[in-house]
């Protein structure tokens, strides 16, 4: 799965430019070299640094981090593999580097969230949290447009949960073609596998 970079969130974009500054200074390459697909070993390092560093912080899929490289989530797990391979085998002096950028990282994401007041600090905890559910929302959603694109039927429980979670009462307040089409299978039609 891909996305876009209009379909990240704020708390997302602010973690990659981090990172990217980060990688890009203590590395001595610029972004846009990082961002390229340059396949200059500093650059595959850079790249295999920022995959970990982004899903260090634990708050974003691997389609929002790809999104900043033009990538699917699949190239991320495989760089994110990559990276494992190079820090075991301390490939260049990978471990030597990695752990300096991700004890600067660690430190810049640490302050940032230290220097916040406490109303500050628990609107960025909420701000994460949704983000988290928007991600995983969005997951699920890409995934039932895909199975009904597809002609792959929902069954009766997936359907229950679908309008538990999105408050889903009416197809009528849909505005799109598609979801209004969706909206009116998922509460007017019986699947013949339910």
């Amino acid at each position: 799965m891909k996305k876009t970079i209009e379909e990240i969130s704020p708390a997302c974009k602010a973690d990659f430019a981090l990172a990217l500054e980060t990688v890009s200074d203590l590395l001595k390459v610029s972004r846009k070299k990082l961002l390229s697909k340059s396949r200059i070993t500093e650059c595959l390092m850079g790249r295999a640094m920022l995959y970990s560093l982004m899903d260090y912080t634990d708050r974003h899929d691997y389609a929002s981090i790809g999104a900043f490289f033009g990538k699917d989530h699949s190239t991320i797990l495989h760089g994110l593999r990559e990276h494992a391979k190079m820090y075991e085998q301390d490939y260049n002096e990978y471990q030597n580097l990695y752990d300096l950028i991700f004890k600067s990282f660690k430190g810049k994401l640490d302050h940032d969230v230290q220097g916040m007041t406490v109303n500050e600090k628990s609107h960025y905890e909420i701000l994460n949290k949704i983000d988290l559910m928007i991600d995983g929302l969005t997951v699920i959603r890409n995934s039932v447009l895909d199975d009904y694109i597809s002609g792959i039927p929902m069954s009766q429980k997936l359907k229950e949960k679908l309008v538990e979670a999105f408050f889903v009462q009416d197809p009528s307040e849909h505005t799109t073609g598609i979801e209004k089409e969706i909206s009116k299978n998922l509460f007017t039609k019986k699947d013949k596998y339910d």
